[in-house]
């Protein structure tokens, strides 16, 4: 059995909204009935619409669809709060991985220390002793260190835009904060001083494509993120991402575009109103007919259809 947990859960796939809403009543369990969702009178990130995701009246998350730009991408998130209501992930999974091209796109695993074992002090001195480096390097961290230890306090390790992200905080503290109980000794029969959490985000950015088995083998990933949490997490065999290089050619890729967005945006944006919105006339005029052969050959089994 798993002891880390998701604790927020997103993806994408080609689909209509309603059907990606159904499966996420199904993928809920028995008490799927509850799930619900209220569309909202704007769009989201770039999507022309978007609804709010309710369990039994408690937001829990997100769907977001439509406009040109999406390609027929549907966004979907559970938070935190959603997650709680998962009756099985291994069922879960198997509902909403059978939706058109899904993928994911943000997945956080979390593990809940519950034996004092682990603490600030202990995350920030494994730090400064080098169990978060990688390949011989250190990521940046930041720590948020309250005078009065009750608040508790919180580490931050790497760069929160790319793939991989960890945070180490008083979980146990900040509940008994949030609760407005100051007398608060125990949080399940655990001392609230011996709570803490770990929590790793997996992202899929810079043309990094998130395993499939990432949930369902979470352990693994989990203490492979960095060579801290496999020792936390004793008993694993870590399984670190292995990042190949045409991920590597996709996240140059991944730049360019953006490059190509600073640059050109404006331009072709006045281009498909001179065109009538018609996307197909203007990348006619823009696009040739061969990728660049450093990418090909970078890339190994790089097609155009890959892009």
């Amino acid at each position: 059995m798993n002891r880390t947990f998701p604790d927020f859960y997103t993806f994408r796939t080609r689909s209509e909204h309603q059907p990606v809403f159904e499966a996420l009543r199904l993928a809920m369990g028995g008490n799927g009935y509850l799930l619900g969702h209220t569309i909202q009178p704007a769009g989201w990130h770039g999507y022309a619409k978007h609804s709010l995701l309710n369990f039994a009246g408690k937001q829990v998350g997100l769907l977001a669809w439509g406009g040109v730009q999406q390609l027929g991408w549907v966004y979907a998130s559970l938070s935190g709060a959603g997650c709680e209501f998962v009756e099985s992930w291994d069922f879960f999974e198997a509902v909403v991985q059978a939706l058109p091209e899904f993928g994911y796109r943000r997945v956080d695993l979390t593990l809940d220390v519950r034996d004092g074992s682990c603490s600030h002090e202990a995350t920030v001195a494994a730090y400064r002793a080098g169990a978060f480096d990688s390949r011989g390097k250190r990521p940046p961290a930041e720590r948020i260190e309250h005078e009065d230890r009750e608040r508790g306090c919180t580490i931050y390790v790497g760069d929160r835009k790319r793939w991989r992200f960890f945070r180490g905080y008083d979980k146990g503290r900040e509940i008994r904060a949030k609760s407005g109980l100051s007398d608060m000794t125990h949080i399940d029969g655990v001392r609230v001083e011996d709570l803490y959490r770990l929590e790793v985000e997996f992202k899929a950015v810079d043309g990094l494509v998130l395993p499939l088995d990432l949930v369902s083998d979470r352990d693994k990933y989990f203490a492979g993120a960095f060579p801290y949490l496999a020792t936390v997490l004793a008993g694993i065999a870590p399984r670190p991402f292995r990042i190949h290089r045409r991920h590597s050619t996709h996240a140059e890729l991944v730049r360019t575009l953006a490059a190509c967005q600073r640059m050109y945006g404006p331009a072709l944006r006045a281009a498909l109103s001179v065109h009538g919105g018609d996307v197909k006339a203007v990348w006619a005029q823009i696009v040739g007919d061969r990728i660049t052969d450093r990418w090909i050959a970078a890339g190994a089994n790089l097609k155009a259809e890959d892009l």
